[in-house]
């Protein structure tokens, strides 16, 4: 009888170890896409999303006045103002569309970039995506320096950073064959950013417009932009290029394989340029 009792007591702590560990294996997507689920179904049962239009009729108050605004998440959460708000792959227009929103359609927020202008959302059908952040487009339920800052990855051939004081006709075509993104950076010879581009791993492009001049050419490699902070968040490294280019009125075409090789390019840290103000 006690060898009976002492085997059921060890299947018992077995079963309930194992759902400990399920427990502990699920993973900030899936959390994260839980907790939107979560809070699109309390919105959902509490009133209609999209109710009929009718004259003059005001938005929806953030003031809570139910039990949808009242229970803390762990995301601020929104409403959208303006009729026709497109959901998109990236924080611009330059990105494509993944859906069209209505007004009053409720938003889970997971972060922001350019101070709220863009804003990283899950929408109650499940996509997720950046919205235009203004205020004519959405109402917020928090300041936007509450909301954290969210990566992003530029489209091919962004420029990100633009001091030049004319175009010129030098270009540099440039090809990214790194199984990572890289920000390619022309400064001057006192290491002042003249022209910042992102290319996307295994793509081209053509840097137009490059005034005569010689430049220093600095590489950062990565994944995940912080718009913001103008920096890798997955950052593999900042590389300067061994070579100058002097662009003249004699010499304007040159093309630059984007390489991490010790032949091409050397690490830095201390002397890479800071690409903010």
């Amino acid at each position: 009888m006690k060898k009976n009792n002492l085997f059921l007591i060890l299947l018992i702590s077995a079963i309930i170890l194992a759902s400990c560990s399920r427990n502990n294996a699920l993973d900030a997507h899936a959390t994260e896409t839980a907790i939107a689920g979560s809070i699109f179904a309390t919105w959902t049962a509490s009133a209609p999303l999209n109710p009929p239009p009718a004259a003059a009729s005001p938005l929806p108050s953030l003031t809570p006045t139910s039990a949808a605004w009242q229970t803390p998440t762990p995301f601020p959460q929104a409403r959208v103002k303006s009729q026709g708000l497109n959901v998109r792959e990236g924080p611009g227009t330059d990105y494509l569309s993944l859906e069209l929103l209505s007004t009053n359609t409720p938003l889970v927020v997971t972060g922001q970039t350019a101070v709220c202008n863009w804003l990283k959302v899950i929408t109650p059908s499940g996509n997720k995506g950046w919205v235009s952040g203004g205020e004519f487009y959405i109402e917020l339920d928090r300041p936007c320096s509450q909301i954290p800052e969210a990566a992003f990855r530029p489209v091919n051939g962004a420029v990100l950073l633009d001091y030049r004081t004319y175009e010129g006709t030098g270009y540099i075509k440039i090809t990214n064959p790194l199984a990572a993104d890289a920000v390619v950076i022309l400064t001057n010879m006192s290491r002042m950013p003249v022209l910042v581009v992102y290319v996307r791993s295994g793509e081209q492009y053509i840097v137009e417009g490059l005034p005569e001049s010689t430049y220093e050419l600095f590489l950062g490699v990565g994944n995940n932009w912080l718009g913001d902070q103008m920096v890798f968040e997955d950052s593999l490294g900042n590389f300067q290029v061994i070579d100058l280019f002097n662009i003249t009125a004699v010499t304007i075409e040159f093309e630059l394989m984007i390489s991490t090789e010790s032949s091409t390019a050397t690490p830095v840290e201390e002397e890479f340029p800071s690409l903010l103000p």
